[in-house]
Parts: C-alpha cells; structure tokens; sequence
C-alpha cells in the first residue's frame, strides 16, 4: 500500500490498467477459500489506497467493485461485507459514486435475506450527509446522483423487499426501516442540489409501509412503520422544510462555534 500510494509512474506504463490489474489480484488472493481472516482484511483494507492514488481512482474502481458486489449477493463466496465497509470508510466520497448503484441492483438478486439486510446496511450508511461535503464538482455530482436514485431506491429495492415475507422478520425489517429513512431524509450540503423525493416515491413508500405494519408481530417494528409514515407525510407536505435542513444544520454549528 505504502509503495503504491508514492509510486512514480513511467510514460509507458497506464497507471489506470496497472492499478487494476494489481487490484484484481488483490481480490483473487482474499476470495482464496484457504486465506485466513487477517490476510482478507489486510486485502480489503489496501484497495482504497491503491485506488485513491490514482486521478481517476472512481472510475478505475467502479468495474471492480460492481463485479465484487455482484458476486457476493449471489453466490457464496469467501469475499464479505468487509470489502466494501473498507471503501467505505477509508474513501467515503469514493464509496458514494461508485456503491450505490450496485447495491441497489443486487438487492433484488441477493440470494439470502441476511445479504439483502447488508445491502440496505451499507445503502444506509452511504447516504450519510456528513460524508461529502461537496467540495468538488466530482463529489456535487456523486451527491446529484444520489438524490436521482432514491426512486430507484424505493422502486428496486424497498417495495420488492417488504413484500418479501422473510423480510418481513423483526429481525431484517429494522435495517430496511433505518434506511429508508435515512434515504428519505438524505439532503446534500450544497443547496442548489437539493429537493424532495418524488410524490411517486413517497406514496409508494406509505402503501408498502402500511401493509409491512398490519402484517407484522412485531410491535417494534409496527411503531418504526407508523412513525415512518409520519414522517413521510411531514416531508410531502413541507418540501422546502426539507430542502434547508442542511443549511439550517450549518447556522447552528455556527453559532455553537461563536459561543464557545
């Protein structure tokens, strides 16, 4: 990681090919059946490094990571969630542009409700507003692209999954619930981006909701649906009260900085 991350690149040599070669192998060594916990988080924990150190780090990440995705929510394979937590954490705004868009398409393909409930996790902790704050174009335009794919969102994902019954356990629902709020919610730093999820969107939600609420046993559960709903509505009614809650957020952490 330490050489990649300062490594000077000769004319001859494309670093975007190169990197991802590297990486591919990388990925080989961790989805060996004999590799060892260590040696996993050790691979998974240099592939942010290796991308982040090239311009085009997003781009010449994004083929590799999709495939990954696609291949953990399908088949068993010793490759896990860590490989994507790693991203995550290390290159947030990086995670943001190139994760959610495969998340998204291997919610309905998941093989086990299990994957599908850590898909809605890591949905769930990629639309974190405190993650980017669109500071680059690039990153205005990952944000752009986030807020464009909560319908997706509710569409692929959320309504197929509620009416999945196995998903519908106290268990997997609580992670369903704790994203979709957190998509809902979502709003950019940069306030020109902002707007309200779709009308569409909102409905389908509520209708999905309402149903996961009667069926279910859990009165947990029940609650987070109803309260959901309510918030939900709050949203449809007072769009602009949601659009400038990240600017409103920005007055407060002001004036706790002048009274300190």
């Amino acid at each position: 990681k330490a050489k990649m991350s300062t490594m000077a690149w000769t004319e001859s040599m494309n670093p975007d090919d190169h990197c991802q070669s590297i990486a591919s192998k990388i990925l080989e060594i961790a989805a060996r059946r004999t590799s060892s916990k260590e040696l996993q988080a050790c691979c998974f924990h240099s592939l942010p490094a290796l991308f982040r150190s090239l311009p085009s780090g997003s781009q010449a990440g994004s083929v590799l990571y999709s495939e990954a995705i696609e291949e953990w929510a399908t088949k068993k394979t010793p490759i896990d969630a860590r490989l994507l937590d790693e991203l995550i954490k290390n290159n947030p705004t990086m995670a943001q542009s190139i994760l959610v868009e495969p998340l998204l398409k291997a919610v309905p393909t998941a093989y086990s409700s299990f994957i599908k409930s850590e898909c809605f996790r890591m949905i769930s902790s990629l639309y974190n507003p405190n993650l980017n704050k669109a500071a680059t174009d690039q990153e205005k335009a990952t944000l752009d692209t986030m807020l464009n794919n909560r319908d997706t969102f509710v569409e692929s994902a959320v309504i197929p999954t509620l009416q999945d019954e196995e998903m519908q356990k106290a268990k997997r629902l609580k992670e369903v619930l704790r994203c979709i709020e957190d998509v809902a919610s979502f709003s950019s730093p940069h306030e020109a981006l902002n707007r309200p999820i779709s009308d569409k969107s909102v409905e389908a939600l509520k209708v999905a909701l309402k149903e996961v609420g009667e069926k279910t046993e859990s009165e947990v559960a029940k609650c987070q649906c109803e309260a959901l709903m309510s918030k939900l509505d709050n949203q449809q009614q007072n769009p602009q009260q949601h659009t400038t809650k990240s600017k409103q957020g920005k007055k407060k952490k002001k004036k706790n900085k002048k009274r300190r």
